[in-house]
C-alpha cells in the first residue's frame, strides 16, 4: 500500500494561522478550524477598524496597542503557569478555547493576529522558549508574549534562558 502524500492545501497558500490550527487539530480533533480561523480574523478586523492610527503608527504605537488588546482589554490571554498543564496548551486551538497559553502557543496567537494586520512580526525560537520580534528596516524589538508583550533584549534572553554563546 502506498500512502498519498499530496497536500490537502499547498503550504505556500496556507496562512500561519490556518497551519497552526491544522496542527492543533491533530491533538484536539473536535475543534472547528474554520471557526477558529474566523475568530482570529474577526479580532484582527476589529483592531484594524478601531485602532487604525496606532496600527499604522509604527511599532511604538502598534506593539502597545496589540499588547493591551490581547492581554488586558478584549481577549485577556494569560500565561498557563501550571507545570502539569495539558499538552494541548502548547497549541493555538487551546489558547483560543481557554484564554490560557504557554511560550509555544502565546507567540503563535499574537503572530496570527499580527499576520492578519500585516505587521512585520516573526517567531524566534531559542532552546526551550519562543518569543516574537518586530523587525523592519528602521526598528527591531523583541516581544515576550508570556510577559504581556513586554520588551526583552537579546542579552536578556541569553542571560535568563542560559543560552550558551559559541
Amino acid at each position: 500500500d502506498q500512502v498519498d502524500l499530496t497536500p490537502v492545501q499547498p503550504l505556500l497558500k496556507t496562512s500561519l494561522t490556518r497551519a497552526a490550527l491544522m496542527v492543533g487539530k491533530e491533538v484536539m480533533p473536535d475543534i472547528d478550524v474554520d471557526d477558529m480561523e474566523s475568530y482570529i480574523k474577526r479580532n484582527a478586523q476589529f483592531m484594524r477598524q478601531r485602532y487604525p492610527d496606532e496600527l499604522n503608527g509604527g511599532p511604538d504605537a502598534a506593539i502597545p496597542r496589540m499588547n493591551t488588546f490581547i492581554y488586558l482589554d478584549a481577549l485577556k490571554i494569560h500565561y498557563e503557569a501550571n507545570p502539569n498543564a495539558v499538552a494541548e496548551s502548547c497549541f493555538l486551538p487551546y489558547i483560543i478555547k481557554t484564554r490560557e497559553g504557554t511560550c509555544s502557543s502565546m507567540p503563535i496567537f499574537y503572530l496570527a493576529i499580527a499576520e492578519q494586520l500585516g505587521l512585520p512580526v516573526s517567531l524566534v525560537d531559542t532552546p526551550d522558549h519562543f518569543f516574537l520580534r518586530w523587525e523592519d528596516a528602521k526598528y527591531r524589538e523583541n516581544i515576550e508574549c508570556t510577559g504581556g508583550g513586554a520588551e526583552e533584549t537579546d542579552e536578556g534572553y541569553i542571560r535568563n534562558l542560559e543560552i550558551p554563546m559559541h
